[in-house]
């Protein structure tokens, strides 16, 4: 494996289109096999945990060994609380996005779940959050620092690629929800948001941090679908609420602003690839 290893960290343009296609390809076969073993890919809390755990989370673990880039997953509380400092920013707007949100549903009335569905919420957004950012960060990003250098004009080149391929990534959304425009502005807010998790990622090497960032995002987004009864996190996808492209600009700015800050804030730590 060691002669494979070395080839993708040589060609990382040819590492990162095999992730995305692997990613990919190993979806469907995982979501097959799963329907041939009679696996509920049921609407609840719970089932969405399982599912993520066998459609993303054991792809990506397969796809990072391949690569080489599994270990991005030891140490996991090296730098833990600097990375998480440096993503204060989300902390705070994910904490106060969702206590609107919530605040929101109670005024009209709604309750919250059971605590276990609760539970498995939680447990589901780490796994969406483990998933994606060991692929994202732990394995293109760390490919990428490693191809263009980790200061100076390869630190922002890593950055701004790692963002936009993050942004790219989700363009798998369009097959769930056939709306071409509401994915290009999620694509778009994405791409700005991965900037400051791949800047977060590359100064400090932690991918526990950029995995708990992740899930406190996504709580902010999907709390109503995930915490209020009588709602499920598949209507996250027909919610229908999808914005301006101004509004995606203004609200997501301040993920870029923020990375821009942690790549001029003192010296990188630790290095992402070595």
């Amino acid at each position: 494996m060691d002669s494979i290893h070395t080839f993708f960290k040589k060609h990382v343009s040819i590492a990162i289109v095999a992730v995305f296609i692997a990613e990919l390809s190993l979806y469907e076969l995982m979501w097959q096999l799963g329907t041939a073993l009679h696996f509920s890919f049921g609407t609840s809390n719970q089932s969405y945990f399982f599912a993520e755990i066998l459609l993303k989370v054991l792809p990506a673990l397969l796809i990072a060994f391949c690569i080489g880039t599994l270990d991005s997953l030891k140490d996991p509380f090296k730098n833990l609380g600097k990375s998480l400092l440096s993503g204060a920013w989300i902390l705070i707007i994910s904490v106060l996005g969702s206590i609107v949100f919530l605040i929101d549903e109670f005024d009209k009335g709604k309750m919250l779940k059971e605590p276990s569905h609760i539970v498995y919420f939680v447990l589901f957004l780490l796994m969406v959050g483990l998933s994606e950012e060991l692929l994202m960060r732990g394995t293109i990003t760390r490919l990428l620092a490693g191809k263009f250098s980790k200061e100076g004009k390869g630190k922002v080149i890593t950055v701004l690629i790692g963002g936009l391929l993050f942004g790219l990534y989700h363009f798998s959304n369009y097959f769930y929800s056939r709306d071409l425009e509401a994915t290009l502005l999620q694509m778009l807010a994405t791409a700005m948001m991965g900037m400051l998790l791949c800047a977060i990622y590359v100064k400090w090497g932690n991918l526990l941090g950029v995995i708990l960032l992740h899930a406190a995002l996504d709580f902010m987004t999907m709390s109503r679908y995930g915490l209020i009864a009588g709602m499920s996190i598949a209507d996250n996808r027909t919610s229908g609420g999808r914005g301006d492209l101004k509004q995606t600009l203004i609200s997501n700015s301040t993920f870029v602003i923020a990375a821009i800050v942690v790549m001029m804030h003192g010296k990188k730590k630790r290095q992402v690839c070595r």
